[in-house]
């Protein structure tokens, strides 16, 4: 009886299917790789809010408040984080202040013209500067926009701050469909029976200088306390 042919080890068995005729042994080929697609990240704006001028640190009980609370809107492409025009989405940009306790409670002490659009510090629709007092603006506000408060005042006596805060109102133009965007609060404002104090910066000296030449007063004003509000209902508040 012949003997059995001994079994070829799998590693030699599998150099002798890969060798050639001539003895060679075959390159190994490369796998393919295949090339997807890059997902392009959603662009999307991100919204920033700073106050630039702060209202006065002690103030009157009925009296408008000098100088005029002011925040500076800037916009950002969540791409590539750089500040972008704020011109097209600013007729759907508000903001909305309201008054605040110690313990950041809402109290319904605040009144006056409570609602304000954002409006840009520069026009860029004829490449024009908005106003003359722009030119003393530091370069951060070439691209954004503002909101200001002139004529509100607090009804009561206490220590308050004002809370502004920025909504996106959508195609409605009404603020039951509004969407909350980012808030900010001022420093601490004395109500009482003393004159306006407070400590004014260059800066805001010149945002005060560019919102007069906008027509924002530069004085504060005694204002009757039965002077009317805006209906707020659903403001968010």
């Amino acid at each position: 009886m012949s003997a059995l042919p001994l079994p070829v080890p799998l590693d030699n068995q599998h150099q002798e299917e890969s060798q050639g005729e001539e003895g060679g042994m075959e390159m190994t080929k490369k796998p393919k790789y295949i090339r997807r697609p890059v997902r392009q990240r959603k662009r999307e704006s991100i919204y920033e809010i700073n106050i630039v001028v702060q209202p006065p640190a002690t103030a009157r009980s009925g009296a408008k408040l000098y100088p005029p609370i002011t925040a500076l809107l800037q916009i950002r492409d969540s791409y590539s984080n750089e500040e972008i025009p704020s011109n097209g989405q600013l007729t759907s940009i508000w903001a909305i202040v309201s008054a605040v306790d110690k313990d950041n409670q809402h109290r319904p002490v605040l009144m006056g013209t409570l609602l304000d659009s954002a409006h840009p510090f520069y026009d860029d629709s004829d490449g024009a500067k908005a106003e003359e007092g722009a030119s003393a603006l530091p370069s951060k506000y070439t691209l954004g926009s503002y909101l200001t408060f002139p004529d509100i005042f607090f009804t009561e006596t206490g220590d308050f701050k004002i809370r502004i805060m920025l909504m996106k109102i959508g195609s409605d133009t009404t603020l039951e469909g509004a969407s909350m965007l980012k808030d900010v609060f001022s420093h601490t404002v004395h109500i009482g029976d003393g004159a306006h104090s407070n400590e004014i910066s260059d800066e805001e000296k010149s945002v005060l200088q560019f919102l007069q030449g906008r027509g924002i007063p530069a004085e504060t004003q005694d204002i009757k306390a039965d002077a009317c509000v805006p209906d707020l209902k659903g403001s968010l508040l």
